[in-house]
C-alpha cells in the first residue's frame, strides 16, 4: 500500500522571542524596556535573541512586560505611573 501525500499548510513561524513580540506589540523601545525594569539593556537584549541572562534581570523584564499587558502599576514605581 502506497503512502498517501497530504498538502498540509505551511506552519506560521513567528520571529522572536515572547518577551520581544509582547514589547514590539506594545511599542516599547528595549531602552524604556530596561529602564522600567531596572536592568541593564544588554539584558533585555540578550533575552530576547536567546542568550542566558541574570534570572532576577528576566523576572523583572517579565514582570513589566505583565504590567504593560494588564495596565498594572510597575512593580517599584510610584503609585501615580500606571500603564494603560
Amino acid at each position: 500500500m502506497n503512502p498517501t501525500l497530504t498538502r498540509t499548510r505551511p506552519r506560521k513561524i513567528r520571529p522572536g522571542s515572547p518577551e520581544q513580540r509582547l514589547r514590539r506589540r506594545f511599542h516599547v523601545t528595549r531602552w524604556q524596556l530596561a529602564e522600567l525594569a531596572g536592568v541593564p539593556f544588554d539584558d533585555v537584549q540578550d533575552l530576547e535573541e536567546g542568550l542566558p541572562v541574570v534570572l532576577e534581570s528576566r523576572r523583572r523584564i517579565r514582570q513589566v512586560l505583565w504590567a504593560i499587558k494588564y495596565g498594572k502599576r510597575c512593580p517599584g514605581t510610584a503609585p501615580r505611573r500606571w500603564f494603560c
